[in-house]
């Protein structure tokens, strides 16, 4: 009987003493969850768009010298450009596609209203497209310019860098010159210019303000 009583007693001890250790608090390694594919492209840097940089509005002319032209108006008058500049200090010579382009006529009626301006400073505005004399009378009549607009050949615009062939037109030479101002001294020193970037076919949508040629007058 005594030896069964201390068994029991023994076995609620161990059962005791089991119960406390389970019963007590042990440290647990956390290990870290292994990162999903969705988390890992969320810390990945978004790709960031290089940014092409645009076409400037206008470039400059690379000519340093003017060639002379004489070429007739929308009544057949001949103008040419050596007479201009012995009667003028300065020249601003304006190339522009036709009288089918209403921002070309648009830009022709503002270098207009400022004309007194221009004389003031000594200079003569002519302006020049490809086109034949009913197209030159009928810039001068849509535009209201006083100042001379000539009839030309597609070599007066390509001895100044500005003609642009296209595969049709009303024009005789099939080709248009790029909207484009130059200031042309005494000497025939191209002094200053801007040549209007046009991407594709079209007119474009920008010209040279009338107020920026009169500031890089002399």
């Amino acid at each position: 009987m005594k030896k069964k009583i201390v068994y029991w007693l023994g076995l609620a001890v161990v059962l005791s003493l089991l119960m406390a250790a389970c019963s007590g608090t042990t440290p647990t390694q956390q290990t870290e969850e292994p990162m999903s594919a969705e988390s890992v492209v969320a810390e990945q840097p978004a790709d960031v768009e290089e940014e092409v940089p645009e076409e400037p509005a206008t470039r400059k002319s690379t000519l340093k010298m003017a060639t002379d032209f004489t070429l007739p108006d929308g009544n057949g008058n001949m103008v040419s450009l050596a007479d201009e500049l012995q009667e003028n200090e300065q020249v601003v010579l304006v190339f522009y596609y036709g009288n089918t382009c209403t921002l070309c006529m648009a830009h022709l009626s503002e270098i207009e209203n400022d004309r007194a301006r221009y004389e003031e400073k000594g200079a003569q505005v002519i302006a020049i497209a490809v086109q034949d004399e009913l197209g030159a009378g009928t810039s001068a009549q849509v535009s209201n310019a006083q100042f001379p607009i000539l009839a030309g050949d597609k070599a007066v615009a390509e001895a100044y860098g500005v003609f642009e062939s296209t595969s049709s037109g009303y024009d005789l030479s099939f080709g248009t010159s790029t909207p484009s101002v130059f200031v042309i001294d005494q000497d025939r020193n191209i002094v200053w210019s801007e040549i209007t970037h046009i991407e594709g076919y079209g007119c474009g949508n920008e010209r040279v303000p009338s107020q920026t040629i009169l500031e890089n007058l002399g």
